[in-house]
């Protein structure tokens, strides 16, 4: 395996070290990699190009990285504009802590007309099985702090079964979460939703890429139109932050499916948000 770093900085997998090429930024590149059977192949000659033979100017690291997890995770980019639009009306995300066959799963059962409702319970016992993590993490994040005994008795209540007492708890506190992120970055911006989700997508813009399992655009959007979903006071048939705070949203709906995908949003949320001082956490 070859790995390629720009900065001469050692790279390692685990325990496993790996072999090391650096490439000057006045060099040309030509980069083929595998996954399994797929190929992908990046070549760069431009700096070999007289009379200018221009330095690279782009982060070449970054940019393999995006490559390969374009060829890695390609279930998740092939997923077309009329099935994200599916997708998000059943209200389900491919979320990043999922199996990558659940991923895959949910996907097919978009693309096949089908209702991911009926994988419910598969996903549930998924996320019960991985909670313990999730929540060490939580724990670890000092931006949690605030909100940390609330989240844990979230989780609590959903082990217990009890879906209506962990939807109540969760679908507000995550619109908090996003505020104490938002003003620990101090930005002087209104918190509405908008600014609150902006400031979410944008929180590592830096070190994530569209090619990601993280899909920041595609959350961006869910946030935007499940999550922060507005309602009809007169017919409030929908489950969302606004619905849950506002005392309005159906009985029936604190479910065990809004009560998963409630906690797996929070979940999503930990691998953007950290300390605005601690940018290495």
């Amino acid at each position: 395996m070859i790995a390629v770093r720009t900065d001469g900085k050692p790279l390692s997998i685990g325990h496993v070290a790996l072999h090391e090429i650096t490439v000057p930024v006045d060099a040309g590149i030509v980069f083929l990699f595998s996954q399994g059977w797929r190929k992908g192949l990046y070549y760069d000659l431009k700096p070999l190009v007289r009379p200018e033979f221009p330095a690279r100017q782009y982060d070449l690291e970054k940019l393999c990285g995006q490559f390969f997890a374009y060829v890695k995770f390609q279930h998740l980019f092939k997923v077309t504009d009329v099935e994200w639009d599916a997708l998000i009306a059943q209200k389900w995300f491919p979320f990043v802590s999922l199996k990558n066959e659940t991923i895959k799963s949910i996907i097919n059962y978009v693309r096949n007309g089908c209702d991911i409702d009926e994988i419910t319970e598969s996903i549930a016992s998924e996320l019960t099985n991985i909670l313990p993590s999730i929540l060490k993490n939580l724990r670890r994040n000092p931006l949690f702090g605030s909100h940390l005994p609330l989240f844990e008795q979230a989780i609590d209540r959903y082990l217990a079964g009890d879906y209506i007492s962990t939807a109540s708890i969760v679908y507000p506190r995550i619109e908090g979460l996003m505020r104490t992120y938002l003003s620990s970055s101090g930005k002087s911006v209104k918190r509405t939703s908008k600014h609150l989700v902006k400031s979410v997508i944008e929180a590592r813009a830096n070190d994530l890429h569209h090619f990601g399992g993280l899909l920041p655009n595609n959350f961006q959007r869910y946030l935007k139109e499940v999550y922060f979903a507005n309602f009809d006071p007169q017919h409030p048939d929908v489950l969302s932050r606004h619905s849950v705070a506002h005392g309005v949203a159906p009985a029936h709906d604190f479910s065990l499916k809004a009560a998963t995908i409630g906690l797996l949003i929070r979940d999503q949320l930990s691998f953007y948000l950290r300390p605005q001082d601690n940018e290495n956490s």
